[in-house]
């Protein structure tokens, strides 16, 4: 009694097939491993809307999926400086926070 894969496997077509198959899926298992996972952390300089500020990110676990988040404005227009004011807060006014990663690639 043949079995059911010795009977598949008579053809070539199906032969190359399956080959082809099994290298497609291997190729992709490989390339989905080679994904790396982002992690927070570091500091920079940006600017934007008439600002110019500082960030700075720290790790707050081993696998950096969650950091605390500090920006400090250095510079900024007359515009933004009075909402500042409304607002009660002075030219040195720091924000705090604290971002993490909700996937591979994007966070909050």
């Amino acid at each position: 009694m043949k079995s059911f894969t010795t009977g598949l496997l008579k053809g070539r077509r199906a032969r190359l097939s399956m080959v082809a198959a099994v290298l497609v899926a291997a190729g992709l298992s490989v390339a989905w491993m080679g994904q790396p996972q982002y992690q927070l952390g570091g500091g920079w300089i940006g600017s934007g809307g008439g600002m110019i500020w500082s960030c700075f990110q720290m790790p707050l676990d081993p696998a950096g999926r969650t950091a605390a988040l500090r920006v400090n404005p250095v510079s900024y227009g007359a515009d933004i400086a009075e909402l500042i004011a409304m607002f009660g807060a002075g030219p040195s006014t720091e924000c705090t926070g604290q971002v993490e990663m909700t996937s591979r690639d994007a966070g909050k």
